[in-house]
């Protein structure tokens, strides 16, 4: 077999491994999705439509999967593998994924920082998920999104992970920065205080 049909006999095969109950196999499956898709991209061969064969044959099942793990999950651990998975097939993939699917993996992730969810499980994978979507550079896409979620972002607690996505939505967005320089001025008022 030719090595665009081994590899779409092993994602076959993983992929095939998402309905596992145990929590050890579902999270590898989430944890090799990412893998699959850069494995993919090292892969000359392209069908006639341009698409690689991950694109073609895996992603939608897989974006699928991940967004069915963060939404259903009761394990931790399989919500946040399922939220980064989804930020580093954008990262990876970037505008190969078609629009509406990613539309859907984007509010997926931002529906993390929705309502009063504070904390939680995924938090910090969702908001390194959202920082892997803008340094993709196709949350410009989403640019006015982003910039009604950045008073949701401040709901938890001042994080490493939270000041990172900060740094990487201020560098894409100009309305997002000055919304985002006024809350932490306002934090740090408060803590002078």
């Amino acid at each position: 077999p030719s090595p665009t049909q081994k590899y779409q006999d092993l994602s076959k095969y993983i992929l095939d491994k998402k309905s596992s109950t145990s929590v050890t196999i579902q999270s590898a499956v989430v944890d090799l999705i990412p893998v699959l898709a850069t494995f993919d991209q090292s892969i000359e061969v392209h069908t006639t439509h341009g698409q690689s064969p991950f694109v073609k044959t895996s992603l939608e099942d897989s974006v699928n999967f991940l967004k069915g793990c963060v939404k259903k999950s009761s394990q931790p651990i399989i919500t946040s593998s399922s939220l980064l998975s989804l930020g580093s097939l954008c990262m990876i993939l970037g505008s190969s994924i078609p629009k509406q699917m990613l539309g859907d993996i984007v509010d997926v992730i931002f529906s993390r920082f929705e309502g009063d969810k504070e904390e939680g499980p995924g938090r910090e994978a969702a908001l390194e998920a959202l920082g892997m979507v803008v340094q993709a550079d196709i949350g410009q896409k989403y640019a006015d999104k982003l910039s009604g979620l950045v008073q949701n972002l401040f709901t938890g607690r001042l994080s490493q992970t939270l000041i990172k996505t900060l740094g990487v939505i201020c560098n894409a967005s100009r309305q997002a920065k000055a919304l985002i320089q006024t809350f932490l001025f306002n934090e740090c008022d408060e803590i002078i205080r």
